[in-house]
């Protein structure tokens, strides 16, 4: 009788623990329906978060080269379109190209336009570049039809030295 009673005993601890075991797996299924809802809406505010994250920095990035560009349009002044620099080196007789070539070396080694005329790689480039107009100047031959051909040094002409303007007007007299 005492099995009986041990056994109806534990059967009914049994029965308690069943419905605590029931109790404690409803909760946890509401605990994690709950904790997924939750993860969900993290998920879904992060996704949000990346989005305008990307946005901000595909303005950020195309504001960048705007104001670049606008930069270079301020920089220009409205009456000419040139910059007091620039027409500077107009009136000393640089070419567009010559300009355009200072323009970078000063953007790029951070100094004015002034003062990248100056500076030893436009210096080096110029005389380069004289120096290969002029060579390519020097090979234009006359065309085959004109009849004229290169006359020799005159006296007239201008740029002679003191000693080649002598030397001519005594070979013309026949000195």
């Amino acid at each position: 009788m005492s099995n009986d009673k041990n056994g109806a005993d534990s059967t009914e601890e049994n029965l308690e623990e069943g419905e605590n075991l029931e109790e404690n797996t409803s909760e946890e299924k509401e605990d994690s329906s709950e904790l997924e809802s939750k993860f969900e809406d993290q998920k879904k505010r992060a996704e949000k978060a990346e989005k305008k994250l990307e946005e901000l920095r595909t303005r950020l990035s195309s504001n960048e080269d705007d104001e670049q560009e606008s930069e270079k349009d301020t920089l220009k002044d409205d009456r000419g379109g040139l910059t007091k620099d620039e027409a500077k080196l107009y009136a000393r007789g640089l070419s567009d190209e010559e300009i355009d070539k200072a323009d970078k070396i000063a953007q790029v080694e951070g100094i004015s336009l002034m003062e990248a005329v100056d500076n030893d790689i436009f210096v080096t480039w110029k005389e380069k570049n004289d120096k290969e107009e002029k060579d390519q100047q020097a090979s234009i031959g006359a065309s085959k039809g004109s009849g004229s051909q290169k006359k020799g040094k005159n006296v007239s002409d201008s740029g002679l030295s003191t000693e080649e303007h002598k030397a001519l007007a005594r070979k013309r007299m026949g000195l």
